[in-house]
């Protein structure tokens, strides 16, 4: 599958994230916008606006590197709907908040700053060795490992 450098027809892509990982915006059925996640030339997720919004966190990957300080962690998801897109808050109300984890024996979370890729999806990126994400928004909490980075 094509990476984002392929299609210049469409929207440039948004270097959110960093390498290796860059976020896309697409269209994805009934012209509802979209999101396309990639690792290097490889398609990761795509994130479809729609009022069915099952999960906070949608995926999350590591980079690791033999020099701490070049290791890194991505992830990212959407804000629930309740079943109704018109009440949607995002931004400082939203109530959203995103932990990077070490592991069992540095179990203190890493507050993690994200970012608003649209009113509907967020993406957090943090420099550091981790092995968790942790979501949370109004009482929902989601955990999942991250996955080790393809080599680019």
């Amino acid at each position: 599958m094509p990476g984002p450098e392929a299609d210049r027809t469409g929207p440039a892509p948004h270097l959110v994230a960093g390498p290796p990982w860059v976020v896309r915006a697409a269209r994805g059925p009934g012209a509802r916008a979209a999101l396309e996640i990639y690792e290097g030339q490889a398609l990761l997720d795509v994130m479809v606006d729609t009022p069915v919004a099952p999960r906070l966190l949608r995926g999350a990957r590591r980079l690791d590197s033999r020099r701490p300080r070049r290791s890194r962690a991505i992830a990212w998801g959407r804000l629930p709907t309740d079943g109704d897109a018109a009440g949607r808050a995002y931004g400082p109300g939203s109530g959203l908040a995103v932990w990077f984890t070490r592991g069992r024996l540095h179990r203190r979370p890493q507050r993690a700053g994200f970012v608003w890729l649209t009113a509907w999806s967020w993406i957090a990126v943090a420099d550091g060795s981790y092995r968790h994400a942790v979501v949370t928004c109004h009482g929902r909490r989601e955990r999942l490992g991250l996955r080790r980075a393809r080599p680019c």
